[in-house]
């Protein structure tokens, strides 16, 4: 939506509040607020939402998304999604964030529970069959996995992430001939996808593909620069290219995001030593 339309679409919803104050106003309201990156203000109209109806689920989730991804509050962002669900029991996504949220606290049964009742719910759901098998993939069981995120490429194959994963089993289980495709189609989907840059460069770096390898880690550098690991991941391409001058830069920019990388203090220590005696 362009700024004009988003301007035009708040006043509208704010003179609609005016004549009837309701909680599906404010709650689309907050949406347009959160497409706007402006979370503060999206979560004040979730609440005004919820001093109306204190049981409106679409504003009990979106705020739970809001305190949950942008603020990191996963035990409030649990209790509002659990309080939608004794309302619907059967909202299969609110069981889907909800598992979401179990699975990035490591409570792999709850999020399990919760993936798998989404699903049944919904055969529908690809998120939910994401969801199980990222439970899998924690869990290593990396076969099983697999067959939950091809379950969920046959609903929509559109998603970067189960690619991504997918990708990453295949690695674990050194099925090599089948990981570049799945890196090379999540960058595909979403060209600003650190962590599958990170992916596909460190399996070309296993290659011995160095070149290419340091062509994605500096992408991944390029989309976020703070990632050390990529910094220290490059360097180590570029010292089997034997360019330790390069190696040695992205050692030392490695350590000045991160003074406490082990493998960037150790890689240096190597560079230095090859420099030294050239």
């Amino acid at each position: 939506m362009k700024s004009g339309n988003i301007t035009e679409a708040i006043d509208y919803l704010n003179d609609q509040i005016k004549e009837k104050k309701i909680p599906e106003l404010y709650n689309e309201l907050g949406n347009i607020y959160f497409s706007k990156e402006d979370y503060e203000k999206a979560l004040e109209e979730y609440e005004k939402a919820l001093e109306i109806d204190e049981n409106h689920i679409e504003s009990l989730y979106n705020k739970a998304n809001v305190l949950f991804k942008i603020y990191g509050d996963s035990n409030n962002a649990i209790k509002l999604l659990n309080k939608a669900l004794e309302i619907d029991q059967n909202n299969y996504q609110v069981l889907t964030f909800l598992g979401e949220i179990y699975l990035l606290k490591r409570k792999l049964k709850k999020a399990l529970d919760c993936f798998t009742k989404s699903v049944s719910l919904n055969e529908d759901n690809y998120l939910g069959y994401f969801g199980i098998g990222n439970v899998y993939c924690a869990k290593e069981n990396y076969d099983k996995a697999i067959s939950y995120y091809n379950k969920a490429i046959e609903i929509n194959s559109e998603i970067a992430a189960v690619y991504n994963m997918r990708g990453l089993c295949y690695k674990k289980l050194r099925k090599y001939d089948k990981v570049l495709d799945d890196f090379y189609k999540a960058i595909e989907l979403d060209p600003k996808y650190a962590n599958a840059y990170f992916n596909l460069a460190d399996e070309l770096d296993r290659k011995r593909r160095y070149e290419d390898a340091v062509k994605y880690y500096k992408k991944v550098v390029e989309l976020n620069s703070l990632d050390d690991m990529a910094y220290n991941n490059m360097g180590y391409s570029y010292f089997k290219m034997k360019k330790y001058e390069n190696a040695l830069e992205c050692y030392e920019k490695a350590l000045e995001i991160n003074p406490n990388n082990k493998y960037a203090v150790a890689n240096k220590k190597q560079v230095e030593v090859y420099l030294k005696n050239k």
